[in-house]
């Protein structure tokens, strides 16, 4: 069980700095940028919800799974000029993750884009709802659907 979530939330965070990561008009840019951080309480919902029944019902998983979000720092800046870093340090079974990747973003009307390269030089855009400051980025990997929802700060 520890293995394959460490598998799954690996997976989730390296696909999401990929994907949080195009030009930006000035109104637009002036009305987002600013610093988000991961809603901890929503991921750790999401986790528990993604678990098997039996594991999401163990004290011990829902225990594990609350240490590890609590550990967990992740934040995008939208700069006014059309960039973005997206940082995300976590320790998952012993291993420490530092990562922070580059790209660009742009708001119109209610639609967030951000565009990003990974490791591969491959560049992907995300397109979510924006309101209020705040915004869920959806991502699967192996069948396996996770949200993480991010609030400016």
């Amino acid at each position: 069980m520890l293995r394959a979530m460490k598998k799954m939330l690996t997976g989730v965070v390296s696909a999401l700095a990929l994907t949080l990561l195009a030009a930006c008009g000035a109104n637009a840019a002036a009305s987002a940028a600013g610093h988000y951080e991961v809603d901890k309480a929503l991921l750790k919902e999401k986790m528990m919800a993604a678990m098997p029944a039996a594991n999401a019902k163990d004290p011990a998983a829902a225990e594990m799974v609350g240490k590890m979000v609590e550990g967990m720092v992740i934040t995008l800046d939208l700069k006014a000029d059309g960039t973005a870093t997206m940082t995300s340090k976590m320790e998952v079974m012993g291993q420490k993750m530092d990562n922070t990747e580059n790209g660009t973003w742009k708001l119109e009307g209610g639609k967030l884009s951000m565009t990003g390269k990974g490791k591969d030089g491959k560049e992907e855009t995300k397109t979510v709802d924006y309101k209020d400051g705040t915004f869920t980025v959806e991502h699967e990997q192996g069948g396996q659907k996770m949200q993480m929802t991010f609030h400016k700060k």
